[in-house]
């Protein structure tokens, strides 16, 4: 079962209003944009300057974004849909899954390096963004689909039994 999610604030089974372009594309830099500010300035860098580097109006932002609490969550909703995506896409067009295995950990290591270290967000964001049932089903489904692969790389003989997916996701 796929769920498609809004990065925005709307719950994880809803359904995303079909988006024109435009507006599909000022998301994505808006999203792009944050990684960027939040990474060089922290999660409490003004979203001016998320709008700014985006090359949008505040006014765009906080219509898709109501608050940084929605951005934030925003962000890691497209992060694990772009590991979701990367992890389906391994298993699709790897002969064996110890391949698919190491190729989602490589994708993942990028995004860790490119997305802000949620552990360093405060309390409050955190919660918030763990709370979130987008979130959450994005990482139900990423840790299942992710369990699948590291069962068939150990029955392929590829990967050892003593490596549970608790293992691999740290």
């Amino acid at each position: 079962m796929h769920v498609t999610c809004s990065p925005g604030p709307t719950g994880a089974n809803s359904t995303p209003p079909t988006l024109r372009a435009d507006a599909r594309r000022n998301l994505r830099q808006i999203l792009r944009a944050a990684v960027e500010v939040f990474n060089e300035q922290g999660v409490e860098a003004p979203l001016e300057d998320v709008a700014r580097a985006a090359g949008v109006g505040i006014a765009t932002l906080y219509r898709r974004f109501p608050d940084r609490q929605a951005l934030l969550i925003g962000m890691v909703r497209r992060s694990l849909e772009k590991s979701l995506a990367e992890l389906r896409t391994a298993t699709e067009q790897e002969a064996l899954m110890w391949d698919a295995l190491v190729r989602v950990m490589g994708f993942s290591a990028e995004l860790r390096v490119s997305m802000p270290t949620v552990a360093s967000w405060p309390d409050h964001l955190r919660t918030g963004m763990r709370n979130d049932p987008g979130v959450q089903e994005l990482r139900r489904q990423f840790r299942a689909e992710l369990d699948g692969i590291v069962r068939a790389a150990q029955a392929e003989g590829t990967l050892r039994d003593d490596v549970g997916t608790g293992d691999v996701l740290r």
